[in-house]
């Protein structure tokens, strides 16, 4: 069955993970811890009252209405319960214990259910592989009374994300690279969380023809690669989390913030497109047809003569999740991590992807953005993230 799942332009992927046989014992799902309190009131020293403030995020704190939140849980989440420190340090296979793995995502399921139910608010999604947690959309004072349950461990608004790519300014020796190092990313996937992928577009070996677009488009799942449409070498598979009409942005005319997901993650508006070339595109020749030669020959003057340059590793494998509608902004970028620990959903976290590239953001967005305590996890388990910064002139954290 086929999966039907920004990067900084320019970042060079020259690693490949070896894996080896592992054979491990592992335990039960890890319990959430419950908080415990004194005689007097107090929990670790300070009031229960104020110690479930520090739960709240300052940015939600003194919001009123109705907001959208990432509930984080105590303990977790499935990678972390079933996946010893070799794996995260890619010095050994995922350990593949699918049984574990379900019954952790149906204990934090059960959780999210509970939690949207005590805030009357309606689910936006549940994230089980890197953290385990959920989002959902409701009433401030009502979720900032969810701090109270003792298997909460964070509540933080979330920030809607735009997309921003505005080319590579800085020359990221890709080419020496191939040459010198005979690398060019083979053996890795890079999750691209996006507008979704033209995986049509001969840059990634398709058809490379408005009548091959045209029929993907038809199609409500990723073509077979019998049809033509796809190459199964480059593109490995995706999601559309959200549907063409979804925007979160409130401000916006084209409003609509419920995802409406399908198997198809085609591109709608070619971002998602642009930057997954820029990872890791085949390249196209000066006729248009996809560049099959060898990449440890390249010369500067050859891929300047090229229509489209390779990407910093075109040996890569792409999955595209895609995360935008047709325009606007999305409140669904946290989801989209969960799945790049595995990307298929069959408790196998074997099919990881090795790098998730978002070229995406918000301008001056606060630290208490929940997507960063993902992709801190997502780092700690061995998964690099490539993100945009910089674009709108906020370069005060850069460097």
């Amino acid at each position: 069955m086929r999966l039907s799942i920004h990067h900084k332009p320019g970042a060079v992927l020259t690693a490949a993970f070896a894996g080896v046989a592992l054979t491990a014992a592992l335990g039960l799902p890890a319990q959430a811890t419950e908080t415990t309190t004194d005689a007097n009131g107090l929990t670790g020293g300070i009031s229960v009252e104020q110690f479930e403030a520090l739960k709240v995020a300052p940015s939600l704190r003194d919001a009123s209405g109705t907001v959208s939140v990432y509930v984080q849980f105590t303990g977790e989440g499935a990678f972390e319960q079933t996946q010893p420190e070799e794996v995260k340090e890619g010095k050994a296979d995922p350990v593949v214990n699918k049984p574990l793995v379900e019954e952790i995502r149906s204990n934090i399921a059960s959780q999210a259910e509970s939690v949207a139910a005590e805030a009357d608010a309606s689910p936006l999604y549940t994230t089980t592989n890197p953290l385990p947690g959920t989002a959902i959309i409701g009433d401030a004072e009502a979720i900032r009374a969810l701090a109270s349950r003792d298997d909460v461990a964070r509540i933080t608004k979330i920030v809607p994300k735009t997309i921003g790519n505005k080319g590579a300014d800085i020359d990221t020796r890709a080419l020496n690279t191939w040459v010198e190092r005979k690398q060019t990313g083979e053996g890795i996937t890079i999750a691209v969380l996006d507008t979704g992928i033209d995986y049509t577009h001969s840059d990634f070996g398709g058809p490379g023809t408005l009548e091959a677009y045209a029929a993907a488009q038809a199609s409500p799942t990723i073509p077979a690669a019998d049809t033509g449409l796809v190459d199964p070498a480059k593109f490995i598979g995706g999601y559309d989390l959200v549907g063409d009409d979804y925007d979160a942005d409130p401000s916006s005319p084209t409003y609509q913030p419920v995802p409406r997901p399908d198997l198809n993650p085609l591109d709608c508006g070619g971002h998602g497109s642009h930057v997954a070339g820029t990872a890791a595109g085949y390249g196209t020749n000066d006729d248009g047809t996809t560049y099959r030669g060898d990449y440890s020959t390249l010369t500067a003057e050859q891929v300047n003569g090229m229509r489209i340059g390779p990407g910093s590793a075109p040996g890569a494998q792409l999955v595209s999740i895609r995360v935008f509608g047709c325009a606007g902004s999305s409140e669904v970028v946290g989801q989209a991590l969960d799945y790049v620990l595995d990307p298929n959903g069959d408790g196998d976290f074997s099919d990881r992807a090795q790098v998730v590239n978002m070229s995406l953001g918000s301008d001056y967005s606060p630290v208490d953005d929940p997507e960063n305590d993902i992709v801190d996890k997502l780092t700690q388990q061995g998964i690099l993230s490539v993100v945009a910064s910089g674009n709108a002139g906020d370069v005060y954290d850069i460097g």
